[in-house]
């Protein structure tokens, strides 16, 4: 499902501290996750786009538990990738016998005491839920070394020997994603913007604007990208504000642009709103999950989502790490594993053509096989 690759840059700035931590909560990873009903994780966007393809694996479900996955949350708690993390480490115990945990911190000055309290628990693979927890997880990692961590879609720039990288090549649907923009845009211009300057983000924007520049030398057109040129950009230094993805979305509509793609987390819903509130049409492209599906309020502008199945990955490095005995090391999720994609045009597939999506079909498939080059 996974396929091995070497290291890349990026940076996180959370600082830690010890302090109490709440573990209580809504969420019984041995029994049903308690889900909004209009959230979706990306286990069900997967199962939209690729159903019977998600099987994992060598390891077999057990009698009795034989390990056990821990997952350390984001403080947002109710994000979709928490959700999608915490689904998979249910998925795995559902699977394979292992028994799952979750520890809600409260404040990110929690994280370190979270860590800590798995590892005097006694758990096989202690996972970290975002990039927000990276520095508490090297911490973790680094005064622990005899303990299994893993970090959800976070690449260190200096491998750590006990830490797996659960990554995601999100430049390959990003391009896809840039193709449709170039391929639907009427206005000739769109724009993409990142909540973090740091090499993941920048990454998944080189491919929306490769996407782009691709379309344009396919179809003999000039589709300009606002908001990145390959080395300079916006970044809002948030995931959660979403009045700061009010404010670059209008200026980007301001300019022409009439599809926007926020590599921003919940930012993006800020400029959702700018989208379903604009007098001439624009369309948001969405990242992670499909957020058509899992924000309805401001679903109908979703041109499509860069989608992460971060539930398999869990899935993936719980078989790994608890029954291959595999420690540290990067895993990357591909088009041709389907763990990334994009999610289906939902309320805009009049704007897709029957043509396109042939294109788009060709192009994934072209991917897959080393013909196009995303990066």
């Amino acid at each position: 499902m996974f396929i091995t690759a070497c290291n890349t840059d990026g940076s996180d700035g959370t600082e830690t501290t010890d302090a109490t931590t709440d573990r209580s909560g809504p969420i019984n990873l041995n029994g049903e996750a308690e889900l909004d009903d209009n959230t979706t994780t990306a286990a069900a966007a997967a199962d939209n786009l690729a159903e019977n393809t998600l099987t994992l694996g060598n390891g077999a479900p057990t009698d009795s538990a034989v390990g056990s996955v821990c997952v350390v949350s984001d403080v947002d708690r109710t994000s979709l990738q928490n959700r999608s993390v915490i689904a998979g480490a249910q998925r795995a115990a559902a699977q394979f016998g292992v028994t799952a945990d979750v520890a809600e911190p409260v404040t990110e000055a929690d994280y370190a005491t979270s860590f800590d309290d798995f590892v005097a628990d006694g758990c096989s693979l202690i996972v970290a839920s975002s990039v927000r927890l990276a520095n508490a997880a090297e911490v973790a990692a680094t005064n622990h070394i005899d303990q299994s961590f893993a970090i959800v879609d976070y690449d260190y720039p200096n491998q750590i020997d006990n830490m797996m990288e659960l990554t995601f090549n999100a430049t390959e649907p990003a391009f896809l994603a840039g193709f449709l923009a170039g391929a639907t845009t009427k206005t000739g211009v769109v724009a993409t913007y990142a909540g973090l300057n740091i090499e993941p983000f920048t990454r998944t924007m080189d491919g929306f604007i490769k996407g782009v520049s691709f379309y344009n030398r396919e179809a003999g057109t000039g589709v300009q990208v606002l908001g990145w040129d390959g080395t300079d950009g916006k970044f809002v230094g948030s995931l959660d504000d979403l009045n700061v993805g009010v404010d670059i979305a209008t200026g980007f509509v301001a300019q022409g642009a009439d599809t926007i793609f926020p590599v921003a987390g919940d930012v993006g819903l800020g400029s959702a709103s700018v989208a379903l509130a604009s007098s001439t049409p624009v369309r948001i492209i969405g990242i992670d999950n499909d957020l058509f599906a899992a924000h309805p309020e401001v679903g109908s502008v979703y041109l499509t989502s860069v989608i992460k199945n971060f539930d398999v990955a869990i899935v993936e490095a719980v078989e790994r790490s608890v029954f291959l005995g595999e420690i540290g090391g990067q895993l990357v999720g591909t088009l041709e594993s389907g763990a990334v994609d994009i999610a289906p045009f939902h309320a805009q597939s009049n704007a897709v053509s029957e043509k396109l999506r042939e294109q788009l079909a060709e192009l994934r498939a072209d991917i897959i096989a080393g013909n196009v080059t995303t990066r």
